[in-house]
C-alpha cells in the first residue's frame, strides 16, 4: 500500500518514530516493519497498542508476541526499542525518554534517539 506518510515525515524533518495504536497484528505491525524497512528508527510503546485477539491467541498474547518480535528484527539497520508508556515525558519541543525513578538525565534513551536529542 502506498501512502503519503513517508513524504510527510520527510517534509517535517521527522527522523525517529514512536508507534502505538489499535490492531497490533495489522496496523501497528505493518507500520513498524515498513518504518524499519525505510530506515526509520522505531520505538514501540509496549503498553500503548491493542487488539481484540483472534481464534488462537488472547489479546495479551498477541501484544506480548509483537512486543518481542517487532523489537528483535535483526534485518533492520536503524533498530527498534520497546518502552512502556510511563517512561515517556512529552513536552511541546521534543519527546524525551525518562525513567521516573532516576529522573531525566537521558542515560536511558535508546540508541536510536540519542542523535536526535543533541
Amino acid at each position: 500500500m502506498r501512502t503519503e506518510l513517508e513524504a510527510m515525515l520527510q517534509v517535517r524533518g521527522i527522523t525517529d518514530l514512536i508507534i502505538c495504536g489499535m490492531h497490533t497484528e495489522f496496523c501497528v505491525d505493518t507500520t513498524a516493519r515498513r518504518a524499519l524497512e525505510l530506515g526509520y528508527p522505531v520505538v514501540l510503546v509496549a503498553d500503548a497498542h491493542t487488539t481484540e485477539g483472534n481464534a488462537y491467541e488472547t489479546p495479551r498474547q498477541v501484544i506480548r508476541h509483537h512486543n518481542a518480535t517487532l523489537t528483535n528484527i535483526s534485518s533492520s539497520d536503524p533498530g527498534s526499542a520497546l518502552f512502556p508508556a510511563r517512561t515517556w515525558k512529552l513536552n511541546s519541543n521534543q519527546s524525551t525518554l525518562c525513567s521516573p525513578p532516576s529522573g531525566c538525565d537521558h542515560t536511558e534513551v535508546p540508541r536510536v534517539f540519542r542523535s536526535a536529542q543533541k
